[in-house]
């Protein structure tokens, strides 16, 4: 069954080749298309990140919406100790910290324009426990080096998709009621101040919170950070979005329209093929 997942998302830099040092030379993005000011990363053919350059674009004020983070997923933990070691060897001052949230390992970064940066593995689905049918999720300790030492492979293969997106919002009940009732996400949970949300029972696809931007209102056009993302939602549920959608959606095709979020960010809905 084909299941939600993400296309490309974009965000505004400073400068590209800072980014390409963290995203590309650190993490191990491939490039896959690059014009005057514009990188486009991504993993085996797959685009991931467009990074779209703006020497005098601001960074966002404290306290306003954005991102809170982007979530790259790995699939092989023994592939993400390796990039895990590199980055901690090659560029500790990114390192921001990790936790072990029982449905995963999570590594936490900044790269050189302050936008939040995760790097995590997956425990096996069927791990996963559920307590009075919802969810366990926590925020416990995990330790780098250990995790490196247990996982180390100097050869360790695996796929990097776009796990979740996770958002600074001005309200959460306002942002649910864009992405969960609009478009059509589950809450799995909430928490004072944030809102985690999924398709097809995955820990969340999105997340929300208001711990530092709660009263926010739309953000100013061009600053650094977050500019859009895309949604790439499986057939049998695309109908229903973009009705929900209704006027709040242009359209760009029969299968992608483009809409914006309660804080003016940019939501590509796009049918998967």
């Amino acid at each position: 069954m084909q299941t939600f997942s993400f296309g490309i998302t974009e965000l505004r830099v400073g400068s590209i080749a800072n980014s390409a040092s963290f995203y590309k030379a650190l993490i191990g993005l491939e490039e896959i298309g690059s014009l005057p000011g514009v990188l486009v990363l991504g993993w085996k053919g797959s685009p991931i990140l467009r990074l779209l350059e703006d020497a005098a674009a601001l960074p966002e004020l404290p306290g306003s919406a954005g991102l809170y983070h982007l979530a790259l997923k790995f699939t092989s933990k023994s592939m993400l100790a390796h990039v895990l070691d590199r980055m901690l060897r090659q560029s500790p001052k990114y390192f921001e910290g990790s936790s072990d949230h029982l449905v995963s390992e999570a590594f936490y970064f900044s790269d050189p324009d302050g936008n939040g940066v995760e790097l995590y593995a997956d425990r096996p689905q069927e791990a996963w426990e559920y307590i009075d049918g919802k969810l366990a999720m926590a925020v416990q300790p995990l330790d780098p080096e250990s995790f490196i030492r247990r996982n180390f492979s100097p050869d360790g293969d695996g796929q990097i998709s776009m796990g979740h997106l996770h958002l600074r919002v001005g309200d959460v009940t306002q942002a649910a009621t864009f992405y969960k009732d609009v478009l059509g996400f589950d809450l799995v949970m909430a928490l004072p101040q944030a809102m985690f949300l999924s398709y097809d029972g995955y820990h969340h696809h999105i997340g929300l919170n208001a711990w530092e931007s709660s009263g926010a209102g739309e953000r100013s056009e061009g600053g650094l950070g977050l500019v859009s993302f895309t949604c790439l939602f499986p057939k049998r549920v695309f109908g229903g979005v973009v009705k929900r959608l209704g006027s709040k959606a242009s359209k760009v095709s029969d299968t992608h329209f483009q809409t914006k979020d309660p804080w003016g960010t940019t939501v590509h809905i796009v049918q998967a093929s």
